[in-house]
C-alpha cells in the first residue's frame, strides 16, 4: 500500500466511525414513536420527511381534509401544536 493513500484512508475511517455513533436525540425518538403510532391508530397515509434534534418535524400526508385532521388531532392530544 502506498503512503500517499493513507490520509485519505484515515478520513474515511474517521467519517465512518463518526456516522455510526451518530444517535437520534430523545426528541427525535418520541416524534418518530408518536407519528407511528398516530400512523397506526388513524390509518393514515402520513410520511415523516424531517425530524431535527429538537424534535421539530415536517411530514407528508397523502389523504384527504378529513384524515389529516384525525391525525393532527392524534398528535395534538400528545402534546405537539401544529400553524393553523
Amino acid at each position: 500500500m502506498s503512503y500517499s493513500r493513507l490520509p485519505g484512508l484515515l478520513l474515511m475511517l474517521f467519517v465512518l466511525a463518526a456516522c455510526a455513533a451518530m444517535k437520534n436525540t430523545p426528541a427525535q425518538e418520541r416524534v418518530e414513536n408518536d407519528i407511528a403510532t398516530c400512523k397506526s391508530e388513524t390509518r393514515d397515509d402520513v410520511t415523516l420527511e424531517r425530524v431535527t434534534p429538537d424534535g421539530s418535524f415536517s411530514y407528508r400526508l397523502a389523504t384527504n381534509q378529513i384524515e389529516a385532521q384525525r391525525f393532527q388531532a392524534c398528535m395534538e392530544s400528545r402534546g405537539y401544536r401544529f400553524a393553523k
